[in-house]
């Protein structure tokens, strides 16, 4: 399973070694020199770990490291853009495996805004890859010579509906900053008549949309049925897809022929995003509990380490963060007979994990410790694992505990339920362990 993994300090040394070897891959393309030690010069590497601007992430298929991207927000061509794909590559063994189609666009998905990525012409697999991936945004191109070409385009944050809809790419959508002009929705009214989701040309007031809201008129009634689940979409659901939303996607499939045949390529490229892949939208908004396998204990132990490090830093309780565990602790916790730890999966993706004890002794089942990776966070990931592993064991006799300073867990935990016991444990100035229990 494909997944991003963001590049720390320590992992300097690592990134260094597989640059060189990808800037080597590129001398096919560029005349650079190696230098008097052999290495290819680099002049902002260190830059990646003190520049917020920068970012660099590791591709992971599973366990296995199959490449690499660097991002920076300086411009090729003296503009301002809010990201430039410095380097990205997919390691030779692991080509032609949709790989790097697939890390790119999570990686687009990851940092929306404006875009720049320059390839060079002679490299075909790097041009027929930006393209790709560059096509729906439909991009300027800039030739700033006869060999080298930038991409620049604006992608947008998706924003899902409740039924799976991309609101940000539908060309009704009118809520700010997604203004359209009259113009713009007298062309949407008239798509929408050539189509056939109106029998006629309806008024620019009419077609407007401003979001999804109870009081809307729905066929699907999907608005009132998340809100009265207390969830934001279809994908949150624990019936999901129940009949009512097969139904919905089945309805919106049938307009995709018509839709072909009448639209532009470039309207239809909208509609396709807007409106043809709500149910990929869903499912990505979907978590599923994986179990973890042995072969997989190092990708848990550094997520974890990943995922609490900035806690460390912030509280420095060296004895009990997760951060702080030897790869050893996690394997002995692993072969306890009453632990089961689990990948929380969105669409494909590895967004955090879980760890759930059930001695089935009569004592309370306990989760500890849950974590979601920083670039995954308040998307609602964490409340639909714990609610997944009260599917599994039952929804009673829980416990857990956690850091009284952190306001969004006790918020979420009281939320699902958990109740505070009263016990508090001072850890240092900078924190105490509050303690919760459920039913």
């Amino acid at each position: 399973m494909l997944r991003l993994q963001m590049v720390q300090k320590k992992d300097r040394d690592l990134l260094w070694n597989i640059n060189q070897k990808y800037l080597y891959e590129m001398t096919n393309f560029y005349d650079d020199p190696m230098d008097d030690s052999g290495n290819y010069h680099y002049g902002h590497f260190d830059d990646y770990f003190s520049d917020p601007k920068r970012v660099a992430y590791f591709i992971f298929d599973d366990d296995i490291l199959v490449g690499f991207a660097m991002i920076c927000p300086y411009s090729n061509m003296g503009r301002n853009p809010d990201y430039t794909m410095a380097e990205f590559t997919i390691f030779p063994a692991y080509r032609r495996k949709h790989y790097a189609l697939d890390a790119a666009e999570m990686i687009l998905d990851r940092h929306p805004g404006e875009w720049e990525i320059k390839y060079n012409e002679k490299n075909g697999g790097a041009k027929k890859l930006w393209n790709a991936v560059a096509a729906p945004y439909n991009p300027e191109v800039y030739h700033l010579n006869v060999e080298e070409t930038v991409l620049s385009f604006k992608t947008a944050e998706k924003i899902i509906a409740a039924c799976g809809n991309d609101c940000a790419a539908c060309p009704r959508y009118t809520a700010h900053p997604y203004e359209k002009t009259d113009e713009e929705l007298h062309h949407t009214a008239e798509l929408w008549m050539r189509i056939g989701y109106r029998d006629h040309v309806v008024t620019n007031e009419e077609i407007a949309c401003y979001g999804c809201k109870p009081e809307n008129w729905c066929r699907y009634r999907v608005i009132k049925c998340c809100e009265d689940r207390g969830i934001k979409s279809c994908g949150e659901c624990s019936e999901y897809p129940c009949e009512n939303i097969r139904e919905c996607f089945a309805v919106t499939k049938s307009f995709e022929p018509m839709c072909r045949q009448v639209c532009t390529d470039d309207e239809y490229k909208r509609m396709e995003k807007a409106f043809f892949e709500k149910e990929k939208n869903l499912s990505d908004k979907k978590v599923k509990l994986d179990p973890v396998q042995k072969e997989d204990i190092e990708t848990l132990w550094r997520m974890q380490v990943d995922a609490f490090t900035d806690l460390l830093d912030k509280y420095q309780d060296f004895d009990l963060s997760p951060a702080a565990e030897s790869i050893d602790k996690v394997i002995a916790r692993f072969e306890q007979p009453w632990t089961k730890y689990y990948f929380i999966i969105a669409g494909r993706i590895k967004v955090g994990a879980i760890r759930v004890v059930d001695k089935q002794d009569g004592s309370r089942k306990r989760i500890s410790p849950i974590w979601i990776m920083p670039e995954y966070r308040n998307k609602g990931y964490a409340q639909q694992a714990i609610l997944a592993a009260e599917k599994i064991y039952g929804s009673d006799h829980w416990c857990l505990d956690t850091i009284l300073q952190e306001e969004g867990n006790l918020h979420l935990y009281e939320k699902l339920g958990y109740h505070q016991t009263g016990r508090l444990d001072k850890i240092n100035d900078r924190m105490d362990i509050v303690y919760y229990e459920k039913n």
